[in-house]
C-alpha cells in the first residue's frame, strides 16, 4: 500500500479546490447559456404562433421575440402562450367581411358597421 506525506495530500486537496471551483463555474455559465437559449426559443416559438394566428402582424418577427424574451425573464410567458393558444386562427386579420360570391363587397372597421354587416349581434 502507497502511502502518502500530509503535505502530498494536502497540496492535492488545494489543487482539487482549485479544479473543481473551475470546473463548477464553467458549469453555471453553461447553464446560464443554456437558459437563455431555452427563453429565446420559446418566445420565438409563441411569436410564430401570434403570426400564425394573426396577432400583432404590425411588428416584425425579430422585434416580437425580443418583447416576448423580456416576458419570459419576467415569468410571463407561460401566460401569453395559452392566450395565444386560446384563439381561433385567423383573429387579427380579419375583423368582418361581407361577400358575394367571390368578391369582396365590404369590411366594417368600427363596431356599427361590423353589427351591420352581421359579425356582431
Amino acid at each position: 500500500m502507497n502511502k502518502m506525506s500530509s503535505t502530498k495530500v494536502a497540496q492535492i486537496l488545494h489543487d482539487a479546490e482549485g479544479a473543481i471551483r473551475s470546473v463548477a463555474a464553467e458549469r453555471d455559465v453553461a447553464l446560464q447559456k443554456l437558459a437563455q437559449m431555452e427563453r429565446r426559443r420559446d418566445a420565438e416559438k409563441v411569436a410564430s404562433d401570434m403570426h400564425v394566428k394573426g396577432v400583432n402582424l404590425d411588428k416584425n418577427f425579430g422585434d416580437l421575440a425580443d418583447e416576448l424574451e423580456k416576458s419570459a425573464e419576467a415569468g410571463e410567458l407561460p401566460i401569453i402562450q395559452r392566450a395565444v393558444d386560446m384563439m381561433a386562427p385567423n383573429m387579427g386579420l380579419n375583423t368582418a367581411t361581407l361577400t358575394n360570391d367571390e368578391t369582396k363587397v365590404a369590411s366594417g372597421g368600427t363596431d356599427f358597421e361590423r353589427y351591420i354587416f352581421g359579425a356582431i349581434g
